[in-house]
């Protein structure tokens, strides 16, 4: 008999759909907010910059803070200054206050650094092992499907009822998602409270990274795919609307999502254990044909760039969460927190450093294809190598 992921799981689960959708409903908003009110586009780009930027820097002490106290009061204290934080941007929008504006949105992204990693580290002690692929895959779905609909319900309501609505929906999400963590049922630190300095700690989830040589070798895979095809998504959009056909931006992105979606709702029908290393070995071979066909598809027509999207969503997928799986399943609980935050502060330096790389290319060769092609393909050649490596590690580490 198949065991059940279990109502604490599911209350989670809502939680993070709640404010997974809020968030992406005032992400989109908020640019076309500042766009609109300064009509600089750079304007608008920096407050996308300072959504990323606290993700890289205090991914770590997240950790740290996941570890050291109970984990789900630590998600419950995030989603309630999160909550505090996004309320109070209503009246600085009211006001037009960019600048205030811009602190908050620092500060609500450096907070939700930790309401993010909480979930992950938090899985693993409500679901049975055996059930781990399909509680990821399930939390996976709710990412591709806020990522869809947030975005839409963000420029509707932006558009139809004013900027501060989409603001005040995203309050009310984190309000909603404090009460569905009430149904978890606390998480104390494993082992006790560390009392090593904060240093240390930070070292000590590091070393927990690199000690063991699967968890290195697939965070190493991973960290190449990102730096090598990391910015696909926008140079593929960019590539499309040069080759004149604006509409099949749209499409790409549709696909993406879809994609996202189709994988997800299968890995989460699956009942059996499925091997993460197997999940990441598949992405780091079809890195390669997924970028040649989706080099080509902005030059074949609009049907070719919404294939394009559902290969490179399902790709994106597996290329999380596999490192995801493979974390829970074997970083020591008392520093799991530590090792899914150092992971993903790595991913979102490679993937930083790839805009940058392809933003350098594209102006050089004048026509993305050529960066989308190139970068798959040096993606495949760099990682595949490393999964395997990840892949021989485990086989001899197992008994």
């Amino acid at each position: 008999m198949t065991e059940r992921l279990g109502t604490r799981f599911w209350s989670l689960w809502t939680g993070e759909t709640l404010s997974s959708l809020g968030t992406w409903i005032q992400w989109i908003a908020l640019p076309l907010w500042i766009l609109d009110v300064t009509g600089s586009p750079l304007a608008a780009g920096g407050a996308l910059a300072l959504e990323t930027l606290p993700r890289i820097l205090l991914a770590p002490w997240a950790g740290l803070l996941i570890d050291r106290f109970d984990r789900r009061a630590v998600a419950l204290g995030a989603n309630l200054v999160l909550g505090v934080l996004t309320a109070a941007t209503v009246p600085a929008v009211l006001a037009e206050a960019v600048i205030m504006v811009y602190a908050l949105t620092l500060l609500t992204s450096a907070v939700r650094t930790v309401s993010t990693a909480a979930p992950q580290a938090m899985i693993p002690r409500l679901v049975p092992e055996s059930r781990l692929t399909t509680a990821n895959a399930a939390m996976a779905w709710t990412t591709g499907s806020t990522m869809v609909l947030g975005p839409l319900a963000g420029v509707g309501i932006a558009t139809a009822i004013g900027f501060p609505s989409a603001v005040v929906a995203n309050a009310v999400s984190y309000g909603a998602a404090v009460l569905c963590l009430l149904g978890v049922g606390g998480q104390a630190p494993a082992g006790g409270r560390e009392r090593t300095s904060p240093m240390r700690a930070l070292r000590g989830g590091l070393t927990a990274l690199l000690r063991d040589p699967v968890l290195r070798y697939a965070v190493l895979a991973e960290g190449v795919v990102l730096l090598f095809f990391g910015a696909a998504p926008q140079f593929i959009v960019v590539s499309i609307n040069l080759s004149g056909t604006s509409v099949g931006s749209g499409l790409f992105v549709s696909g993406m999502g879809a994609g996202w979606l189709v994988i997800s709702l299968t890995l989460s029908k699956i009942r059996l254990p499925v091997d993460p290393l197997v999940l990441l070995i598949a992405g780091a071979i079809s890195t390669a044909p997924i970028a040649l066909a989706a080099a080509a598809a902005a030059h074949l027509g609009t049907a070719w760039t919404f294939a394009a999207g559902l290969l490179v969503g399902a790709l994106n997928l597996l290329l999380l969460m596999s490192p995801n799986l493979l974390s829970q399943q074997r970083a020591d609980d008392a520093v799991l927190g530590r090792v899914y935050s150092f992971r993903r502060s790595m991913a979102l330096t490679a993937q930083l450093v790839s805009i940058g790389l392809w933003s350098v290319t594209t102006e050089v060769l004048r026509e993305p294809a050529w960066a989308i092609a190139g970068g798959g393909v040096l993606a495949t050649l760099t990682a595949l190598p490393l999964t395997l490596r990840a892949r021989s590690a485990a086989l001899q580490a197992a008994p």
